[in-house]
């Protein structure tokens, strides 16, 4: 579930329905309780704003 969730906070096409679908993500990642899903939590914590720049342009470095 968690995974899957990752794939829809990135694939979001606004900031709301982001913040909403992390929102989401970080229930499922408490839900879990796994060491893998806690750092993967974290990475994604501080990667927010990187994140937060592909919803808004969909863009990444691939395309550079």
């Amino acid at each position: 579930m968690v995974k899957e969730q990752l794939r829809t906070l990135l694939a979001t096409g606004s900031l709301a329905d982001g913040a909403a679908a992390n929102d989401l993500l970080e229930s499922l990642v408490e839900k879990a309780a796994q060491p893998e899903t806690n750092r993967l939590w974290r990475t994604i914590r501080r990667w927010w704003n990187e994140i937060e720049v592909l919803i808004r342009h969909r863009r990444d470095n691939g395309e550079s």
